[in-house]
Order: structure tokens, then C-alpha cells, then sequence
């Protein structure tokens, strides 16, 4: 009877422990789950930066970081594209470099001033931010962000533009006065069109990111053209509107300054 009772003891709290062991499971306090922290997201672009060998200097350049969802990213340097990876928060921070694409660049300063701008991203390991402002820095390293200006959009679109010139920003530089141009249309539906005299046009889709107007999936750019020149016209224009520009808007008047070749299209728009 002794073993009995003692048999019985022990059954009757075992379901006790069970039964609180289950009481607690559903009042237990949840495990937060330290995830992307979006305190850092938004398009910046950079305005100062330094690292061990002094000032980096920037000039006419413009260099982005566009943060989402709190540790994914994107930017374009002076010399290539890029995307990232960014873990932690405000305070500690670890930036690592996905993808790198080079782009064109053909001056030995900008191609300085993009190596040692994503050396110190990568070196990057604290962030500050404000409303409009990012600071990623290291013992060694500080690049300063600002929050870039959104493009605005309605301004530009659904507009069919003609080139009247096309130069580069630098004073003194040659300025190519834009004949026989059929026109350019950036599309509500984020499509965009080029005509050049005879040429197939030239289409894609395009987007604004960080200040900028990109153009991506192109189709047509090598195409053949009857005439020679409407080819060389095309190309022309082309190395204006690739790799980013950024968009000026002035009564019926766009202005397009290429961040990476200095390059500009002056347009007006058809009635």
C-alpha cells in the first residue's frame, strides 16, 4: 500500500510540472528577434568622406547608398554599381560588398576616389543617422551622407522632349547643337523612348533613385541605322543618358547632367 501511495505522489506531480509547464509556455515573455532595423533606410548621397590617406575628395562626383529594408543595399561610385549588405543598426555596424559591376571610367581620379570609397564602406563600423543625415564611420574612416532629393517625377514624365544640345557641364567644353532628333519620352508606366532619325527606336524602362533618372533593359542601343550619322547621333546621346542623370526642370526645359561623364542634354518639350 506504501509503494502504492508513494506511486501515486509522484504521478500527481508529474502533472503538475506538465501543467505548469504549459501555463508558462503561453505566458512566457517573446524572444524579440533583433532583425533589419529601418531607422537606416532611404536614398542618400555622399558629401564628405576620409579614410587614413586624408580627404577623399569628391568634386562634381556623385556617389549614392540606397538602404531598404534595413540591411539590403544598392549605390553607384564614380566607377561602378554595387550592392551591399548591411548588418546591425545605430551604433555598431557591418557593411559587406555583394556585387560590384565596374562601369566606364576613364580618369585616374575618379577611379581613385571609387576604390577608396568602398574600402571605407567596407571598413565602416559605426552608424549615426537623422532625419537627414547617415554617418558611417571607423577609427579610420568617415563618409557622411545626406538624404538625396527625390526626383519629381510628374514634372518629367509623359512629356515628349526634344535634345536641343548636348556638352559636358566643365566651362569652355564644346557644345553639340542636336539635329535631326525625333525625341524622348519618359513614361508614366516607367518606359522610356528614343527616336534618332531613321534609327530603331530605342526603348527600355527606367526609374528614379537617389535623384537620379536610370534607364536599364535596354533594347535597340546597337541596332543598324540607314544613315551613319543618325548612329553616331544616337550614341551620342546615349552615353549621356546611361549610368544616371540627374534631372533639372525649368518651365518647359529639362536639363540632364550625367554624374559620371559630366556630360549634359539640354531639351525642351514638343507642343
Amino acid at each position: 500500500m506504501a509503494m502504492l501511495t508513494v506511486a501515486r505522489l509522484v504521478e500527481v506531480f508529474l502533472a503538475a510540472a506538465t501543467a505548469l509547464a504549459i501555463a508558462g509556455c503561453g505566458t512566457a515573455t517573446p524572444v524579440h528577434n533583433n532583425g533589419p532595423d529601418s531607422r537606416l533606410d532611404g536614398a542618400w548621397h555622399l558629401v564628405a568622406a576620409y579614410d587614413s590617406d586624408g580627404v577623399i575628395v569628391l568634386a562634381d562626383t556623385y556617389i549614392t547608398l540606397t538602404i531598404s529594408r534595413g540591411n539590403a543595399a544598392i549605390g553607384m561610385s564614380t566607377c561602378s554599381d554595387y550592392s551591399a549588405r548591411i548588418i546591425g543598426q545605430p551604433g555598431a555596424i557591418f557593411v559587406d560588398i555583394t556585387r560590384r559591376v565596374n562601369r566606364r571610367c576613364s580618369q585616374q581620379p575618379n577611379i581613385s576616389t571609387d576604390n577608396r570609397y568602398l574600402a571605407a564602406l567596407v571598413a565602416s563600423r559605426f552608424a549615426s543617422v537623422t532625419t537627414t543625415e547617415l554617418t558611417l564611420s571607423s577609427p579610420r574612416t568617415t563618409l557622411r551622407f545626406e538624404r538625396a532629393r527625390p526626383v519629381d517625377e510628374a514634372s518629367i514624365e509623359d512629356i515628349s522632349w526634344a535634345v536641343t544640345s548636348q556638352g559636358f557641364s566643365q566651362p569652355g567644353d564644346a557644345v553639340n547643337t542636336v539635329a535631326r532628333y525625333g525625341g524622348f519620352l519618359l513614361s508614366s508606366s516607367h518606359r522610356f523612348e528614343l527616336n534618332v532619325g531613321g534609327c530603331p527606336q530605342v526603348k527600355g524602362d527606367w526609374r528614379a533613385n537617389a535623384g537620379l533618372v536610370i534607364l536599364s533593359a535596354i533594347e535597340n542601343r546597337s541596332a543598324e541605322c540607314p544613315d551613319n550619322a543618325d548612329a553616331v547621333m544616337r550614341d551620342d546621346l546615349l552615353f549621356t543618358l546611361l549610368d544616371g542623370v540627374a534631372p533639372t526642370v525649368t518651365s518647359h526645359s529639362l536639363r540632364l547632367d550625367n554624374v559620371r561623364s559630366l556630360s549634359v542634354l539640354n531639351l525642351t518639350s514638343k507642343f
